[in-house]
């Protein structure tokens, strides 16, 4: 009992020089210091699962078991609704590859990429997979504040899409498509 009284004593002590010095309270930086924590948590378990599906590619060099792994692993780690492979053809234009697509709940009642929906984009081809071939992402999002052109903005209106991220997929040092984050909402 005496215990808890000095306890609570010391606790309104600090808090009040505390208020007077300027700085945040003691309440405050518990606070703080639990959100920290629950933040390392977080990440702790996002690392645990990108290990997961990192192991679970690296068990096949098949290109069919990367894309499937890669869809739906990467769904469940960063926790978006829709996961889709595009796959690059030899001249840089390619497809959405069907079997490769992964969707949360909700997503049902939206038309999925189509088997194996090909899309030969110009720009890809003129540019030989342009940031792609170079590792880099590309995210919108929202897709009609990104300046796309009017033939993208039609195909991703006609699946549904406002929101977006992408990655390229590599085989060794070789591109061999991208993953696309998809959302029906903009990101925020």
């Amino acid at each position: 009992m005496l215990y808890t009284s000095l306890r609570i004593i010391t606790r309104v002590s600090a808090n009040l020089l505390c208020k007077l010095l300027g700085q945040p309270s003691v309440s405050n930086l518990e606070t703080k210091l639990h959100d920290k924590q629950v933040q390392i948590q977080q990440l702790e378990e996002q690392e645990r699962a990108l290990y997961r599906v990192i192991s679970k590619i690296r068990a096949s060099l098949e290109l069919e078991t990367i894309f499937r792994t890669a869809t739906k692993e990467t769904c469940k780690l960063l926790r978006v609704e829709r996961i889709a492979v595009y796959r690059f053809y030899e001249n840089w234009g390619g497809e959405f590859v069907s079997d490769f697509e992964f969707a949360e709940t909700g997503w049902d009642d939206v038309e999925t990429l189509g088997k194996n929906t090909v899309w030969n984009d110009s720009y890809l081809q003129e540019h030989q997979g342009g940031r792609y071939r170079n590792n880099e992402t590309l995210i919108a999002s929202d897709v009609y504040a990104a300046g796309l052109s009017q033939c993208h903005l039609e195909i991703l209106g006609q699946f549904h899409i406002r929101a977006y991220a992408t990655a390229p997929i590599f085989v060794g040092k070789k591109t061999v498509g991208s993953a696309c984050s998809l959302s029906a909402f903009t990101a925020t």
